[in-house]
């Protein structure tokens, strides 16, 4: 839930900077980076949303992995002990 409200408050604030930025440039420049004010705006939300899916995806597999060693690393601790009872 944390993470959708982050997520959610990023892109608000990437959305914001890109329109205060696309009413900062002239036409002119931004016919010189090849976007019109809207297009500036939706390609920079799109930029943003896709590092958060890239940086979630990394994070999953992090995760994942780490929880898998831990898993090796506890079978192979009790691996060879005797159980004294």
């Amino acid at each position: 839930m944390l993470n959708k409200l982050y997520r959610a408050l990023v892109i608000g604030r990437a959305k914001s900077a890109a329109v205060q930025t696309a009413n900062f440039l002239g036409e002119r420049d931004l016919a010189d980076l090849g976007h019109s004010r809207s297009s500036f705006i939706s390609a920079s939300i799109e930029n943003i949303v896709n590092e958060l899916d890239a940086a979630e995806k990394s994070n999953k597999a992090r995760s994942f992995r780490h929880s898998l060693r831990d898993t090796v690393a506890a079978l192979f601790s009790t691996y060879g002990k005797k159980n004294i009872a």
